[in-house]
């Protein structure tokens, strides 16, 4: 986990240390001599997403940061899916929500991984994202760009798992 440090709450600091603690991220990695195409990556931290189109048990969904990207995995059961456009909120460092998907890099429809699931009838499809909004969404093969309702990607006490990758605003 990251600390944030404030300039008052370091007493006696030398001028090169306040220097050193006002860099921009640019600024401080030559500073450091780390190369500035080096990501910042951040390590895997579970949270529960808030879901739309099924209710959802044994959650297992966690995420990272890797440069503008935040990546998601894990997998969770359909306790009882509804005829609602299926979602998971997008959420990072414990907490589910405030991240949107960079509008500016993806402003359409985009695939950004795929779920497989237990049920044999409907085993895989693609994970899409719009450019603009803080949640993913679920299709199927035969409508590859197509969000779909939650009782038509699962059934009840089936068990998915997730992978995506998008890329968020504000983060480079």
């Amino acid at each position: 986990m990251f600390t944030k440090v404030f300039l008052t709450m370091l007493n006696g600091i030398t001028a090169d240390g306040v220097a050193l603690l006002t860099k921009s991220k640019a600024d401080m990695k030559t500073f450091l001599g780390v190369p500035a195409d080096i990501p910042i990556i951040t390590p895997w931290v579970s949270y529960v997403p808030t879901f739309q189109g099924w209710t959802p048990d044994q959650v297992n969904i966690f995420s990272r940061r890797v440069g503008d990207t935040l990546q998601l995995r894990g997998r969770f059961r359909s306790a009882s899916p509804v005829a609602t456009e299926a979602r998971l909120t997008l959420g990072f460092n414990g907490a589910s929500g405030s991240l949107t998907i960079d509008a500016a890099k993806n402003p359409t429809t985009f695939i950004a991984g795929e779920w497989r699931s237990t049920d044999n009838s409907l085993p895989n499809g693609p994970v899409i994202a719009f450019g603009g909004v803080g949640y993913l969404a679920f299709s199927i093969n035969t409508a590859i760009f197509t969000a779909q309702n939650g009782s038509g990607v699962l059934v009840a006490t089936q068990t998915m798992g997730i992978r995506a990758d998008v890329p968020i605003s504000g983060w480079s």
